[in-house]
């Protein structure tokens, strides 16, 4: 074959809302950021509000991971899509070093597979994962448009993290401009390949 076999991935994020089941296991457990009573710390993300995974907290790490090794196993993933972990999702004050959660993410995401990638990643060169340019606009420019990612990859790989794709293949949510014929095309500039 001159192709290996695709490999599926879910996505993932380190929010949970406070309606679902992992948001109210993780409150029993403590897995959650805390706010100054002990509750779990709300956070706003692009879904709302929900409580951010304490990704410094090695318990909380193994209850996740367990879960996720769960999802790989019963519906037979080969990885996962790790999105947000930037410091800018982590409350002032809840941690000491805000840019560390992106180390930890990052770190977590290698600990899964190598089919798993990340988005935003902090001195985590050493982890081996896929790094994930943000979305590119649906248009052929330099500014954040298809013209970008082989300029966002080399600088990826300049500063220490040489597996480096875009997103995903057919567009995103945040331009209105059609999908570009030449999108595809732009994927071969890098090593890998995500459709939606």
């Amino acid at each position: 074959h001159k192709f290996p076999a695709p490999q599926v991935t879910c996505w993932v994020v380190p929010f949970a809302e406070p309606s679902a089941a992992a948001f109210r296991e993780g409150a029993r457990l403590g897995h959650w950021l805390k706010a100054t009573d002990g509750s779990p710390l709300q956070v706003r993300w692009w879904q709302g509000t929900g409580a951010l995974l304490n990704i410094t907290s090695q318990e909380a790490r193994k209850w996740m991971e367990r879960r996720l090794r769960r999802l790989m196993l019963t519906v037979e993933v080969d990885g996962f899509k790790f999105d947000a972990g930037e410091s800018a999702f982590v409350p002032k004050g809840s941690l000491l070093l805000p840019n560390n959660y992106a180390t930890e993410w990052a770190r977590f995401a290698a600990a899964l597979g190598g089919a798993s990638e990340v988005r935003s990643a902090h001195r985590s060169y050493d982890a081996g994962v896929w790094i994930r340019e943000f979305d590119k606009d649906s248009r052929w420019d330099e500014h954040n448009g298809l013209r970008s990612l082989v300029i966002s990859a080399l600088h990826m790989g300049v500063v220490g993290y040489p597996f480096v794709l875009p997103d995903m293949v057919g567009g995103n949510a945040y331009a209105s401009a059609e999908q570009s014929p030449d999108e595809l095309d732009t994927e071969g500039y890098t090593d890998g390949v995500t459709t939606s």
